[in-house]
Order: C-alpha cells, then structure tokens, then sequence
C-alpha cells in the first residue's frame, strides 16, 4: 500500500531507507535464491526497520486527504484482506483517472 502512494508521502524513500538496508541481500521467496548470497540467513527485525515501520505507517495515516472529494463523481472502495490484516481505501476517479 505504502509504495502505490508512494508519490504523496514527502520523503518516502528516505523513511523507507533502513528497511531497504535491512533486506538488502536477502530474497523474495518467489524469486530464485540462486542469484543472492545470503539468502539463507534468517532476517532478524531490528530497531532501526521498527522505527522505520512506524514512521512509514503514521506517514500513511498522515497523508489520508490527498484532494478534496469531486461533487458528483463516482466513488471506489479499494479493500484487501489477509488471514491477518485488513487494509482498504476510498477514492474517486477525476477527470477518468
């Protein structure tokens, strides 16, 4: 979610920076672990990636009004579930985008 409003959050890849640290090196489980060196080392979350977390999270929650809703326009609700979160957005289309 965090990267699909990445465009309205100032200075996200600064706020994303110690996580990017954080997995540099490591694979995607989808991806091929032949081509990455640690990719059998065991990720240990760290205080530097939590901060990251949340600061990412509130700048998120912070950035909730990007415009101001368009009188008569056609309203989406974007969800998507998990066995262990929820997540969801309201929006609407200006101008058909």
């Amino acid at each position: 979610m965090f990267n699909f409003y990445i465009c309205f959050i100032p200075k996200a890849a600064h706020i994303l920076a110690p996580i990017a640290q954080f997995l540099e090196g490591h694979t995607n489980k989808k991806k091929s672990r032949s081509s990455v060196c640690k990719s059998f080392e065991q990720l240990k979350w760290n205080e530097n990636a939590e901060k990251a977390f949340l600061a990412a999270k509130n700048a998120i929650a912070e950035a909730t009004l990007l415009r101001h809703p368009i009188s008569g326009a056609q309203w989406s609700l974007w969800v998507d579930t998990s066995d262990v979160a929820i997540g969801g957005t309201l929006s609407q289309l200006s101008q058909g985008k």
